[in-house]
């Protein structure tokens, strides 16, 4: 493989970054190359702020009520840059909080996406830190929509110039310089047809907030202004990608020759692609609905293929192995617990790989099965 401990996916959302990061990730496993996918909404992201907030001395002590809870509550503050980092995350998850939608509701106004500024410096740090880290353990990262579309997304909505956002991410490109990372942006040439259809999939989920700078004084419906937005996203980071000293592959996706684009990134990492095959005529044994305290996590077998439904979404799940499963296009793994027979069937599954922001994803978390009528714990299916 090409000498590299970084591989960035950019592009604006939609066009497919995390599919083809996780994509690739599988292929470095294949070729004997140890590597970490991080998904954007990965929780401990190392350089994002999607899980943290960040409050100066004099804001934390304002906070009394939350300042005691926090210190009964390990993991949810740490300090940096004189900064007192809150994690939402630990936040979230914790059972001694019990007003915890109001507390979170207090610190919005701190958040990354509505305040960015009191962030740069403590981005920079993060960045040296993450450097350091993955020299010293000399592995390979895949990062995706995390330090382009991240930080362009958080200024630009805040009214930051188009020189400013430039020179604030080439000043993080700098300081990844010794990763010799390599640059994939995914972009389609068929822009407004693409947001469109992304538009209408996540609806309100992907549109811009009236209430930022961005959108201040412009008489447009949600899409259109959506979409200028993008445009103007799109057109900051393809010019710092193409100002880059990096390795880079830009690909114009608008024909969503997944496959084409995936030997593409292939052949610039100078790997090889394994087209390795498992014999999945045992997989049916997973099925089922596995449960975590309230959480429900359903596995089905349709067409040859196993998919993981949770949270209204469904996912295929990607073998690595014949008891462990990649879950497509995130971080996550699901290890199967398998005996010495392997028509046996599995009654729980463990989270491994590197788990994103929702409470099912924790590392370790084992899902049991329920046990119906219908399936018994030999695989059996009546």
């Amino acid at each position: 493989m090409i000498n590299s401990n970084l591989i960035l996916f950019e592009g604006i959302p939609g066009s497919g970054k995390s599919t083809t990061a996780r994509s690739v990730s599988i292929q470095l496993d294949l070729a004997g190359v140890p590597n970490s996918f991080i998904h954007e909404l990965a929780s401990n992201h190392p350089i994002n702020f999607f899980n943290e907030v960040y409050l100066n001395e004099t804001e934390f002590s304002e906070f009394s009520e939350l300042l005691s809870l926090f210190d009964s509550v390990s993991g949810v503050t740490t300090t940096i840059e004189n900064m007192y980092c809150v994690s939402l995350l630990e936040l979230r998850r914790s059972h001694l909080i019990s007003n915890k939608a109001e507390l979170i509701k207090e610190l919005f106004p701190f958040f990354w996406i509505n305040d960015p500024s009191r962030y740069l410096a403590i981005a920079r740090t993060k960045v040296q830190s993450f450097v350091k880290r993955v020299i010293e353990e000399n592995e390979v990262i895949i990062m995706e929509g995390s330090i382009i579309q991240f930080f362009t997304d958080g200024l630009l909505l805040n009214g930051f110039s188009k020189s400013v956002i430039m020179k604030f991410i080439n000043s993080l490109m700098e300081e990844l310089k010794s990763l010799n990372p390599v640059i994939i942006y995914l972009t389609p040439s068929d822009k407004e047809s693409s947001i469109r259809k992304m538009f209408e999939i996540r609806g309100e989920t992907y549109k811009v907030g009236r209430h930022f700078p961005y959108a201040q004084g412009k008489q447009k419906n949600d899409f259109e202004l959506y979409i200028d937005f993008l445009t103007e996203y799109d057109e900051i980071a393809q010019e710092i990608v193409n100002h880059s000293n990096f390795v880079k592959l830009s690909i114009d996706i608008a024909k969503r020759n997944w496959i084409d684009y995936e030997q593409l990134i292939l052949r610039i990492l100078e790997v090889g692609r394994c087209d390795k095959m498992l014999d999945n005529h045992h997989f049916s044994i997973f099925t089922g609905e596995y449960v975590w305290n309230d959480l429900t996590f359903k596995i089905s077998f349709e067409n040859g293929i196993l998919y993981g439904s949770y949270n209204n979404y469904k996912k295929r799940l990607i073998p690595k192995n014949e008891s462990e499963f990649y879950i497509c296009d995130n971080s996550v793994e699901l290890l199967f617990s398998m005996s010495s027979d392997k028509k046996t069937s599995s009654n729980c599954f463990t989270i491994g790989g590197r788990d994103i922001s929702q409470d099912w994803s924790v590392i370790g978390n084992k899902f049991t099965r329920l046990l119906t009528e219908e399936h018994d714990p030999t695989g059996n299916f009546s």
